[in-house]
């Protein structure tokens, strides 16, 4: 997905879920960030 839409905001994501689902390592305000950057894929993708 990164290299169809030239960015890097697919491995973000999913480094960032990785660290916080399988090793608890969450902290305050991440979601909205990770949730900022899924809407913006999804932006990319429906367009």
């Amino acid at each position: 997905m990164d290299a169809v839409y030239e960015t890097d905001e697919m491995s973000e994501l999913t480094a960032g879920y990785e660290l916080m689902i399988y090793r608890g390592d969450a902290e305050d305000g991440e979601w909205k960030h990770f949730q900022k950057g899924w809407e913006s894929l999804m932006r990319k993708t429906s367009s």
